[in-house]
């Protein structure tokens, strides 16, 4: 099956007619216009015919005896089909085996989509307030959300705290910076809903081993917010005729985690 069909999952079929010679070996083989489903799907025509010569060529028959005599056969006609797995192949009979080929099932990523750090692409840590920065004051808040098929995160509120706290404020609109590869179910990208995570402020937690998109430790306070960091982070990257190790001055990062924050206010040049 041609490498398209797989991916795509392309369905069509062909009549090929070809000769066999005295030895069982095929010969001279000629495959028609393919017939596709989708009209679309012509340009991979060349393709599809390719794969069918390919297989016939390998093909071997017993020697034909015609009064004792081994013959050759000719113009031996023959339908092959691209199917999909709707029908499967233990309901084949042995000579439609060997003349359909079935399309693989659609990938699908692995992993629980109830899991908020399934496919998760990019994350913005938040910041701790600048009051509770002060007192040395540490909080949780759980924030609930959805995917979408595309993966951006959607109705993010909170789910267990107080929706007027500036934690939760800042935990949500960290959250809503979140960006996931679409998550494939037999190939179909798929919404998520019902996600949980628990971001924690001040002390870090002991389940944490380190710090994370799910942590704003003390001393964040000062860091710009995730949306203008995101809009500096550019500015990172060493100017045209520096060296990678001159320390070049930046805006601080929020992007992925803690660490690159600081990595940033530091000025310790960014990108790749």
């Amino acid at each position: 099956m041609p490498f398209a069909a797989r991916r795509k999952g392309i369905l069509a079929s062909a009549d090929v007619t070809f000769n066999i010679k005295p030895n069982g070996r095929t010969s001279d083989i000629r495959v028609e216009p393919v017939q596709f489903a989708l009209e679309e799907n012509r340009v991979h025509e060349a393709a599809f015919q390719s794969s069918i010569s390919r297989a016939l060529r390998r093909w071997r028959y017993f020697a034909y005896m015609n009064d004792g005599e081994e013959m050759g056969r000719e113009d031996v006609r023959l339908n092959f089909f691209f199917s999909d797995q709707v029908a499967g192949e233990e309901e084949l009979t042995r000579e439609e085996s060997c003349t359909t080929s079935f399309s693989p099932e659609p990938p699908s990523h692995a992993g629980d989509p109830a899991n908020p750090l399934v496919n998760l692409q990019l994350c913005m840590a938040p910041n701790i307030t600048e009051e509770a920065d002060k007192a040395k004051q540490s909080g949780k808040v759980t924030v609930a959300f959805n995917v979408s098929e595309e993966g951006k995160v959607v109705d993010a509120n909170v789910k267990d705290g107080n929706a007027e706290d500036p934690f939760t404020k800042k935990a949500i609109d960290a959250v809503n910076l979140w960006q996931y590869q679409p998550f494939l179910i037999t190939g179909t990208p798929t919404a998520r809903k019902n996600l949980a995570v628990q971001i924690s402020y001040g002390e870090k937690p002991e389940s944490l081993e380190r710090a994370n998109c799910l942590h704003a430790d003390f001393g964040t306070s000062n860091k710009l917010p995730p949306v203008k960091a995101i809009a500096n982070r550019a500015s990172c990257k060493p100017k045209k005729g520096q060296r990678r190790s001159v320390y070049v001055r930046c805006q601080p990062g929020a992007v992925g985690s803690i660490a690159g924050q600081e990595r940033g206010e530091r000025g310790i040049p960014g990108g790749d």
